[in-house]
């Protein structure tokens, strides 16, 4: 299965339901089965591996994205998986993040949650699953391989 790692708190804005469409840099011609994977951000003793990483993770603490995640039983930064798949989802489109707002494919909420500057890439997320316990594995960057195995172990 493909996977995507995102930055924390959007993999698992993307896992609980709230974020349902991506911004990326780049398009990919891929649609189908894909692993949403939670970027490590912390280290073993719960520090932020990155500077830039504190950054993201304090918006954890404003709005819209505080009560998002308050509603789904996050209460702290802490809580928030590191270095781990989260949910499962498919990818079904990918448009340049102009055409989604011009044929308002993105409500003000979604919004929210994304950066849809022009020469941006809107990916969109179908039938995404939530992993009942995250699963601890090594992301990278861009699309990537999981194995299969990895997630039948937690079926």
């Amino acid at each position: 299965m493909k996977a995507l790692s995102l930055i924390q708190p959007w993999a698992t804005l993307v896992a609980i339901g709230v974020k349902r469409v991506e911004t990326r840099t780049w398009a990919t011609p891929y649609r189908g089965p894909l692993a949403i994977h939670a970027s490590k951000w912390r280290d073993v003793d719960g520090h932020a591996v990155r500077a830039d990483v504190v950054e993201y993770l304090e918006l954890s603490l404003e709005e819209p994205f505080a009560t998002a995640l308050t509603r789904a039983g996050i209460e702290r930064i802490g809580d928030l998986p590191s270095g781990a798949v989260v949910a499962t989802a498919r990818l079904v489109e990918v448009s340049s993040t102009y055409e989604a707002l011009r044929l308002d494919r993105v409500d003000a909420y979604e919004r929210e949650f994304g950066n849809y500057r022009p020469g941006r890439y809107a990916w969109f997320f179908a039938d995404v699953r939530p992993l009942a316990h995250p699963l601890p594995y090594r992301g990278q960057p861009g699309l990537w391989d999981l194995p299969d195995a990895a997630l039948e172990v937690r079926a």
